[in-house]
């Protein structure tokens, strides 16, 4: 007996999904929110240091011809 009282206050909307027509949807804002995270910065690494070591010393060019006096 219940149940048969609780079918009966329930809106038939609830039931069957009759809502009818319904106005136009929501746009989302003309501009998104700037959110900034101080934590997704990343800093630069130092210019003195490079991230690949260097090969070798440097190449140096041929000496040129021994002069005599």
């Amino acid at each position: 007996m219940l149940a048969a009282c609780f079918a009966l206050t329930v809106p038939t909307s609830l039931l069957f999904g009759w809502d009818g027509p319904k106005g136009p949807p929501s746009a989302p804002p003309a501009i998104p929110p700037i959110i900034i995270n101080p934590y997704t910065y990343q800093t630069p690494s130092p210019a003195i240091d490079p991230p690949v070591p260097p090969m070798g010393p440097p190449i140096a060019p041929p000496p040129g011809p021994r002069q005599r006096l």
